[in-house]
């Protein structure tokens, strides 16, 4: 499509509907500022649909579907963020918070000098709640990688569960310096 028809095809979707999109947007997102963000977002991906040919019969239709799918999206990521975020809160209470193979204090610098300095990164990260993809992205390799680092850091501390691995790295962040 020719880059004066996409434009004039969005620019006549932000004027008449721009305003319904956001109030639609922010009852599910509840934040009037994420909701623009979303919105804007979805009328980009409109307009790269458009120049790169893409056949959108039903602009309007077709912005929706985008929108429902960022706010799917969005719960989701949200979801993983408050478990992620219950599941340290509860670490945290913890009176002690103990290695999945029972290392003390001085053992537990023993536990972590097996790790490469890459493997320490990522279970940083991992403790910072960071996915896959996001740690890949941080550190310039792939999340199929982050993934290996990953298995590789639980083998040597011979952790059952992500959670022991976050229990750990907790453990080590409090009593480093």
């Amino acid at each position: 499509m020719p880059p004066d028809e996409s434009e004039r095809i969005v620019a006549e979707l932000f004027r008449s509907s721009y305003a319904f999109f956001v109030r639609l947007v922010m009852r599910r997102a509840g934040n009037l500022d994420r909701a623009e963000e979303l919105v804007q977002d979805a009328l980009v991906a409109l307009y790269e649909e458009l120049r790169r040919g893409g056949y959108v019969r039903e602009p309007k239709a077709w912005l929706a579907t985008v929108l429902y799918r960022m706010l799917a999206k969005e719960y989701h990521r949200r979801n993983r963020e408050a478990e992620l975020l219950d599941t340290i809160e509860a670490l945290q209470g913890d009176a002690r918070v103990e290695p999945a193979d029972g290392a003390c204090d001085g053992e537990l610098e023993q536990l972590l000098d097996v790790l490469t300095p890459r493997e320490r990164e990522v279970l940083l990260l991992i403790a910072d709640g960071l996915q896959n993809r996001e740690i890949g992205e941080r550190l310039g390799i792939s999340p199929r990688t982050v993934e290996v680092y990953k298995a590789r850091m639980m083998e040597k501390l011979h952790c059952r569960s992500l959670a022991d691995a976050v229990r750990i790295s907790l453990e080590w962040t409090r009593g480093s310096p």
